[in-house]
């Protein structure tokens, strides 16, 4: 089994290395996806809100926690919603970059 905490290795084992890798990736959740799964739910269950009232917003140094937040696999049918809405990130020029 592989596992990554890189979107981008990810992204990269899918479109190049294909069916010798892909079949062998862990498919559990991220932190980010964890975290936006969770503030989604549970939190807006127990403050008795729609999630789509939510805006998670998640501050990461790595450019392609973008593309893991905007994955398919990563936006819930049930809630109609994101589990991440924005991801804003930092490189070394302090500039930022929004989803």
């Amino acid at each position: 089994m592989f596992t990554s905490s890189c979107p981008g290795w990810i992204r990269y084992a899918e479109r190049v290395l294909g069916s010798l890798v892909t079949p062998h990736i862990c498919r559990a959740k991220s932190p980010q996806q964890i975290m936006g799964s969770l503030v989604k739910d549970f939190f807006t269950r127990q403050q008795k809100l729609s999630p789509d009232k939510v805006y998670h917003v998640v501050v990461a140094p790595c450019f392609d926690k973008k593309l893991e937040a905007i994955r398919e696999e990563f936006c819930s049918g049930l809630l109609e919603t994101r589990d991440v809405d924005c991801v804003l990130t930092s490189g070394l020029t302090s500039s930022l970059s929004f989803l």
